[in-house]
């Protein structure tokens, strides 16, 4: 059993626990992970009780990043903020800055928020609730009614847990430097998210060689990093997103296989 709740209240979610479900979610949360979620607690079936999602794939998260677009007299200006706290009706943005100046935004204004999550995007309008200055300029806002939710990701994921080797490259020469093993967590024609030891930064290319079961099925591509997270998992590193820009024909023939 998987219980999904709107209730930001703690001693609510430690009772749910209590009565054994299997998982619990707060909403609103990105759908991609709700649906691994169901996968792995079907697949495990192990009794164990009390798993959350976790916290890098539910919206609204301590400082993550959102975009707010917020209509004036000459039109729609977009500027770019954080979220800074939430609860069971309000969600709190930091105030837009324009040259470190703090924008005024009345209350009643109608905001439109964007943010990004796993391989969607999701928006909603909402109004200014009311501004707060101090100790920082926040904006809180109602929490909304509807999300509208776009996949970014034009081909299907196939869940396949591959070793592999990268190295950092030139996107112009794909020349390699050191190598470093990780493993594919997911992969599709398009990109892959893999788990690797160390940190890599937003727009670096990487040269990666994916290791089937068997050498001659070996694959060569190259892929720019999307996006990267500390992994949930202890001991574990980090989880990069990657957008192949090369690869081998063989990719195609590898993902055939694993989804019979």
């Amino acid at each position: 059993m998987i219980v999904m709740t709107a209730c930001e209240n703690a001693d609510a979610l430690e009772q749910a626990k209590s009565h054994g479900v299997s998982a619990y979610v707060n909403k609103p949360f990105d759908l991609d992970s709700l649906v691994t979620l169901v996968q792995d607690t079907s697949q495990a079936n192990s009794g164990s009780s009390g798993r959350r999602l976790p916290e890098s794939t539910v919206l609204f998260v301590k400082d993550q990043p959102v975009t707010l677009e917020i209509q004036n007299g000459s039109g729609v200006c977009v500027y770019s903020s954080r979220i800074h706290d939430k609860d069971d009706r309000t969600l709190s943005v930091l105030a837009p800055k324009s040259k470190d100046t703090v924008i005024e935004v009345a209350p009643r204004t109608t905001v439109r928020v964007g943010l990004a999550a796993g391989d969607a995007y999701y928006s909603f309008t909402s109004h200014v609730v009311r501004c707060n200055h101090a100790p920082q300029h926040v904006l809180v806002l109602d929490k909304p009614g509807v999300i509208y939710r776009a996949q970014r990701r034009q081909y299907a994921r196939t869940r396949l847990s591959l070793p592999i080797e990268y190295a950092p490259c030139s996107s112009d020469s794909g020349a390699r430097t050191e190598t470093k093993s990780g493993e594919t967590r997911d992969i599709s024609l398009g990109g892959a998210a893999i788990v690797v030891s160390e940190e890599v930064l937003p727009g670096e290319m990487l040269s990666l060689t994916i290791r089937p079961k068997e050498d001659k099925d070996v694959i060569s591509a190259v892929a720019q990093v999307l996006r990267g997270r500390p992994s949930d998992m202890p001991g574990e590193g980090y989880i990069l997103g990657c957008r192949f820009t090369q690869a081998d024909e063989s990719l195609r023939r590898l993902l055939e296989e694993g989804s019979q």
